[in-house]
């Protein structure tokens, strides 16, 4: 199989074979694509869902996982299974992935703008919930963030997101490559990357080892607000929000600058 969402993650209709088909558990029919636009869970992030039609028949795609170094497609209420040969056509969920996509890029604002604010900043993660709507990211900190900060990590992604900058993919051949590529180099210390890796730059604001999908502009993410944050006993902070319809309060540039001390100019 090609996975050829991480290189085209525009490309959401697609026309391709059957490499497998076979059933796990005695009944959940699932196949192989020889191209597959349709994600898997990863990264913190949900899978896809899409529509994939097999000569007369339509299938909902259900649970999509990794097992014998395939990624296979589950196909809901599939009494027959498809044959390995022939042609499938593909169409993923375009809202679901666009909502995702929003959340996923949201994550990473957050986690850029948290790290110039809290002191001892470490990248711990990020999930996205299947609701395409709320998202949490992980980080370790010296302290947990006081109200003030919370507030000030609001702000700054906000900053981000109405900056309407344009989020790009790449890829770096190792992640000392990506350190001296990026100046906004940021990478979880505990992953232990090695070989070349994809990267999702936000240009002037972040670059972060991802395989996840994004919005092209920071603008598409639209309103959102913060809904809490909670830590552990290893110092490891967890910051909840939320995509919302509409913005429900707001801060000028100026409170960042001088209550949260950062420079803007920082991030151009």
């Amino acid at each position: 199989m090609s996975n050829i969402y991480l290189k085209q993650p525009q490309l959401l209709s697609n026309i391709t074979d059957i490499r497998q088909a076979r059933r796990f558990g005695g009944s959940e029919a699932a196949i192989v694509l020889g191209q597959n636009i349709i994600r898997p869970e990863t990264g913190g992030q949900p899978y896809d869902r899409a529509l994939i039609t097999v000569g007369d028949s339509t299938f909902e795609t259900g649970r999509i996982f990794k097992a014998d170094g395939e990624t296979w497609i589950s196909l809901k209420d599939a009494a027959e299974l498809p044959c390995s040969g022939e042609m499938a056509c593909v169409e993923v969920d375009a809202e679901r992935r666009q909502r995702l996509s929003q959340c996923h890029t949201l994550t990473h604002l957050l986690m850029a703008a948290a790290r110039h604010v809290v002191t001892g900043f470490d990248s711990k993660g990020a999930h996205i919930n299947d609701d395409e709507r709320t998202v949490s990211i992980a980080f370790r900190v010296s302290a947990k963030p006081t109200e003030d900060q919370l507030k000030f990590i609001d702000a700054l992604t906000r900053h981000f997101i109405v900056r309407d900058v344009p989020v790009s993919l790449s890829q770096v051949k190792s992640p000392e490559a990506g350190a001296q590529r990026f100046a906004k180099w940021r990478v979880d210390s505990e992953l232990n990357l090695t070989g070349q890796i994809r990267v999702v730059e936000i240009k002037g604001i972040d670059a972060n080892p991802c395989s996840g999908s994004h919005v092209r502009r920071t603008g598409e993410i639209s309103a959102f607000a913060i809904k809490g944050a909670s830590s552990d006993e290893r110092d490891i902070v967890t910051l909840e929000a939320e995509l919302t319809s509409d913005w429900t309060y707001w801060y000028a540039d100026r409170f960042i600058a001088e209550c949260a001390g950062i420079d803007l100019s920082t991030f151009e």
